[in-house]
């Protein structure tokens, strides 16, 4: 439905100016034969440039082992751009997945592409974990998915007291994660620390203002595992670790998608 604008001045009341009732229909009238457009615009203004089919740059397209893809849309007033690393199968259980192991983690933020990256025809893409365009003055508006596990990491230990000695376990379930998008290094989302404990898909959209200007977009996260739970000997009770396991953390399905808006 196209908006309409009042055309004449008000007085006192609320009430309009006496004026010929033809004067304030001219709009829709004008609309209705042919003149405007749905947005009560000349339709001169409606040329064929403006009319063009989008371009689509495709970068990486791989489906033999994994859905690895990534695209570009352009169009006269806005682009849409998408890189996504993702299986068609979630039960898939061969599916390639990207391990950080406890000794690659540290208190600043990781970025997924350290480890997310193919190899395809002997050049490195970085689908599902990073995208590059060239954007336009405007803004940026998208998503990112991101499917990750870390599960519950957990203490053996045996009990030994006067009574004589048994094993036991411990679980350690206090692990969190934050997610974030940047843009060209500067954070424009973030989910804050949220507890992970088996798997889990987070959505997280976000925006921009942008310049003209090249445009890397990244996912990166943050971990946060307490070293909680453990035994202490006590009450004439002593406990010895026999195994002190921790989980790794391991990212699936993730995927960014973007549409730069003109100014």
């Amino acid at each position: 439905m196209p908006r309409q604008y009042t055309q004449r001045a008000f007085i006192g009341g609320n009430l309009a100016n006496a004026e010929d009732w033809n004067g304030e229909t001219s709009t829709a009238a004008s609309e209705l034969n042919g003149q405007l457009d749905q947005n009560n615009m000349p339709l001169a203004a409606v040329d064929d440039p403006k009319m063009q089919d989008p371009v689509v740059v495709v970068d990486v397209d791989n489906t033999l082992l994994s859905h690895t893809f990534i695209a570009h849309s352009y169009m006269p007033t806005q682009s849409y751009h998408i890189s996504e690393f993702s299986d068609a199968d979630p039960t898939d259980l061969t599916f390639e997945t990207t391990t950080f192991n406890p000794d690659d983690w540290r208190r600043a933020w990781h970025r997924l592409a350290e480890k997310r990256i193919s190899t395809i025809g002997g050049i490195d893409t970085y689908a599902g974990s990073e995208l590059q365009f060239q954007a336009q003055e405007g803004m940026i508006v998208g998503e990112i998915l991101f499917d990750a596990s870390w599960r519950t990491s957990y203490w053996s230990w045996i009990a030994t007291s006067n009574a004589g000695s048994f094993n036991g376990s411990s679980s350690r379930d206090d692990a969190f994660i934050e997610v974030g998008v940047f843009i060209n290094d500067v954070c424009c989302a973030r989910t804050d620390y949220q507890w992970l404990g088996g798997r889990f898909t987070y959505h997280l959209p976000f925006s921009s203002p942008i310049g003209t200007t090249p445009v890397l977009i990244d996912i990166r996260f943050r971990l946060k595992f307490d070293n909680v739970n453990q035994p202490v000997s006590g009450g004439g009770i002593v406990y010895s670790i026999t195994e002190n396991w921790i989980n790794p953390f391991q990212v699936r399905d993730s995927q960014i998608w973007a549409r730069n808006v003109y100014r």
